[in-house]
């Protein structure tokens, strides 16, 4: 699944999805992901400092 096919991404404003878009977020979104297979999401959320807005777009990739 793609960052764009994601729920979460849909139900972000305009200009959240263009900063999502940006290569720089998109990079850390990915390795959000392989992070969260790696540890799991709840001890993941728990050190990021990636937006909070950006977590449920991480979760859906990884479900």
């Amino acid at each position: 699944m793609r960052i764009e096919e994601t729920k979460a991404f849909g139900q972000l404003t305009s200009i959240a999805q263009a900063i999502v878009n940006k290569s720089a977020s998109r990079r850390q979104i990915s390795e959000a992901v392989v992070i969260v297979k790696n540890i799991g999401f709840e001890k993941w959320k728990s050190i990021t400092n990636l937006p909070p807005m950006w977590h449920s777009i991480v979760k859906e990739l990884t479900a």
